[in-house]
């Protein structure tokens, strides 16, 4: 729970965010769990309110397994690099600002 604790304490939005979208790079991630899980899909919820972009990039075989076995995967936009979830995060925000 403490690596569970850590991310959402990263994950975590201000209250008046100004920023333009957040990419979780999970290419280091070796252990996921339940507490894991949570805390990204509560962090998805939070951005989604907020209207904020949420990209996760690099998932490791692993944690794909475990979103694929826990059936959300569908839930979260998932890149293979950084820098393309960089950009999807600021074409997301862009096609928002526009509406």
């Amino acid at each position: 729970a403490e690596g569970a604790e850590a991310l959402a304490h990263a994950l975590a939005l201000p209250a008046e965010s100004s920023t333009s979208g957040t990419v979780v790079d999970l290419a280091e991630v070796t252990f996921a769990d339940s507490s894991f899980l949570h805390t990204l899909l509560a962090a998805r919820s939070r951005h989604q309110k907020s209207g904020i972009p949420l990209v996760l990039a690099e998932v490791t075989p692993l944690l794909q397994h475990l979103l694929d076995l826990t059936d959300v995967a569908r839930a979260f936009t998932v890149t293979q690099t950084v820098p393309t979830a960089t950009e999807t995060v600021h074409a997301r925000k862009s096609s928002t600002r526009r509406q």
